[in-house]
């Protein structure tokens, strides 16, 4: 569950900073697809690409595990840390 909620966090500050900069998109839960539309506005987000690959697992897998794979604490611990950096280049450096 810490897994999905770190991606939800990422999410909304993306599409946060999106609505504020009056871009209109299509729902998705994709950040990769998110981040591309905050680069077109803001270019030095791109280096976030990263962080969001890492969280996009989480959109829906993480809600139904299988037995192939489950997230364990240190993937909680990683996820939390992208979406904290996420935050911080969004809402701090980007003055959102």
């Amino acid at each position: 569950m810490v897994c999905f909620h770190a991606q939800q966090a990422a999410e909304k500050i993306l599409k946060a900073f999106l609505v504020y900069h009056g871009c209109i998109f299509e729902k998705t839960h994709d950040l990769i697809q998110l981040l591309a539309l905050c680069a077109k506005i803001e270019p030095s987000l791109s280096a976030l690409e990263e962080d969001c690959q890492r969280l996009n697992y989480y959109a829906v897998s993480s809600r139904y595990p299988d037995d192939l794979y489950e997230p364990d604490e240190s993937d909680g611990r990683r996820a939390i840390d992208s979406a904290k950096k996420i935050q911080k280049t969004i809402l701090i450096d980007k003055a959102l």
